[in-house]
């Protein structure tokens, strides 16, 4: 249950946070993250590897999809924090331009 909810407030925070900087810059361009692309590859090789398992019964591998699950959560994490980093950022950059003018 907790790596499922780890996506979802990953994905819920940067949806919010591309919201807030909307309203606030008026326009911004979304960019991809390595991060971001790093964790869509680890997310859909959990997935995969977890019902590999299962529908072989590979009792023997059955350890290293926890810690795949583990490295999941952990490259999620930093990505949502990268993409926390880049709205603060974005909106800093915004901020001393509009002062400057």
């Amino acid at each position: 249950f907790w790596l499922p909810a780890t996506i979802i407030l990953k994905d819920v925070a940067i949806a919010v946070g591309f919201f807030v900087l909307y309203k606030l810059v008026g326009h911004i361009k979304p960019v991809p993250s390595v991060f971001g692309k790093f964790s869509t590859t680890f997310q859909i090789a959990t997935v995969l590897f977890v019902l590999l398992i299962e529908i072989f019964q590979l009792s023997n591998v059955r350890p290293y999809s926890e810690a795949l699950i583990f490295a999941t959560a952990f490259i999620t994490i930093i990505a949502g924090l990268h993409y926390i980093f880049y709205g603060i950022k974005t909106l800093r950059a915004f901020r001393a331009g509009r002062q400057n003018s």
